[in-house]
């Protein structure tokens, strides 16, 4: 029943400086928290003033921002502190919000009309049935748990019109994705309220009476190693997975500009090539220098169970992870990579007598903008050419486009001063970068 859909690289951002990471490494979309009600709450996450401002960054570069509002909510944070929270970021154009709490599904339906919801993992939409009941409900998307198999995710994708998500990398929970209780259980800090403590990665000793069932050098009994799924990607997309989530809110922007540029490339690969699709060495030992538990496991894809999945010795602390994808990432955010940049074509009227005038087109939307300044005079001694004219129209750096083309009403007779040009090259590209941007936002429904 699934329709076909363009298939989304989702980047996991636990801070502002993460969210850029992901972005200029290729993701297509992010998912990140707030300053409360999230599942990360130990994660930098990004303040109330920056939210907007990070989606308009992702709306720019024409790609998403979803918020986790996922943890379980008290009853008396849902009508005052909640609404209050997302009441601006709904303004602002956020694209979705993942959610655990049925409550809250049901008060975001109703309070935040055309928002796409997305199902938790945390809510175990784990098979058809329940597919097919959010569905029904409103929702636009569920998070399948990652203890699933290929044969019963693409069960799910048949049974309803939803888009599908799966972790496609990072951490496994122990117990079922999100359902654990344990570090509630042993240190007062409940999963569900975003505090995790991650009591299954410390060491223990299994005792069966009076038998040792666990081994001195091998305490680790529960700490299960990292998913990782680029040797199944194109099975991934042939059962039916719309979005390929990494895991990692935690971790470092290093960690996330690693991971998300080797899924890009490989994702890429799996969509265009899936015939001659092979992982190289070297980019597994990349994904391994930049976070592992002791090796990579894809078991919940292709089988049931197994012991395998267990790290049981700690992770070597001496390897030094992997800056360089970083760095790369913030070469591109400094506008390097021609291809992170937005292209723009400019036409320029330079005519004696007439209003200079300059107007910015958005090659991907067709969207313009236009400014006009001082009249052009006649020049005496050095008219302003078509090549000087032309290179200050060019000089895009540092607002996030490329200008690809610049076509000219210029008889080369005309003198202006050439900061009057550059002026007007701000002012239409800040002026069309409003209203790429502007393009998300909505307003806030009339309350009765």
């Amino acid at each position: 029943m699934a329709r076909k859909r363009p298939l989304e690289l989702l980047a996991p951002a636990g801070s502002p400086e993460s969210l850029r990471a992901a972005l200029y490494s290729g993701a297509d979309a992010v998912y990140m928290g707030g300053r409360a009600f999230g599942a990360r709450a130990y994660a930098v996450n990004a303040s109330d003033d920056e939210l907007p401002e990070l989606l308009d960054l992702m709306h720019f570069h024409g790609k998403k921002l979803y918020l986790t509002v996922n943890i379980l909510l008290r009853e008396k944070e849902l009508f005052g502190e909640v609404y209050d929270f997302m009441a601006p970021l709904y303004e602002a154009g956020l694209d979705a919000a993942i959610i655990q709490d049925v409550g809250l599904f049901d008060f975001f339906r109703k309070e935040f009309p055309g928002l796409p919801l997305h199902v938790s993992t945390q809510m175990s939409a784990a098979g058809p049935a329940s597919a097919r009941a959010f569905q029904a409900a409103g929702a636009s998307r569920i998070v399948l748990p990652r203890e699933l198999s290929l044969t019963e995710i693409r069960a799910v994708a048949d049974a309803a019109d939803l888009e599908i998500e799966c972790f496609a990398q990072g951490a496994l929970c122990y117990g079922y994705s999100g359902q654990c209780l344990f570090s509630g259980m042993v240190g007062g800090r409940s999963g569900n309220r975003g505090r995790c403590a991650q009591s299954c990665r410390l060491p223990y000793e299994v005792w069966r009476g009076s038998e040792r069932l666990s081994k001195p050098d091998a305490p680790y009994v529960m700490n299960l190693k990292d998913n990782c799924a680029l040797d199944v990607l194109p099975q991934m997309i042939a059962a039916g997975i719309t979005s390929y989530k990494l895991e990692g809110r935690m971790k470092s922007p290093a960690y996330t500009a690693g991971v998300t540029a080797i899924y890009r490339k490989y994702l890429n690969m799996a969509m265009t090539d899936p015939e001659h699709y092979r992982v190289d060495d070297a980019d597994r030992r990349a994904l391994t220098s930049l976070f592992d538990r002791g090796g990579f496991t894809k078991t919940w894809f292709t089988m049931h169970n197994s012991t395998d999945m267990v790290c049981p010795k700690e992770r070597d602390p001496g390897r030094t992870p992997d800056d360089s994808f970083l760095k790369a990432a913030q070469e591109r955010e400094r506008g390097a990579d021609p291809s992170f940049l937005r292209p723009v074509d400019m036409h320029l009227i330079l005519e004696p007598g007439k209003k200079v005038s300059l107007q910015a087109t958005d090659v991907r939307t067709r969207r313009t903008c236009a400014a006009s300044g001082p009249e052009a005079g006649f020049a005496e001694n050095r008219p302003v050419s078509l090549a000087d004219a032309e290179k200050q129209c060019r000089k895009a750096g540092g607002s996030g486009f490329t200008v690809v083309n610049v076509t000219q009403e210029n008889s080369e007779q005309a003198f202006v001063p050439l900061r009057e040009i550059n002026d007007l090259r701000r002012q239409v590209l800040d002026g069309l970068r409003a209203q790429i941007v502007g393009a998300a936002k909505r307003s806030l429904p009339v309350q009765p």
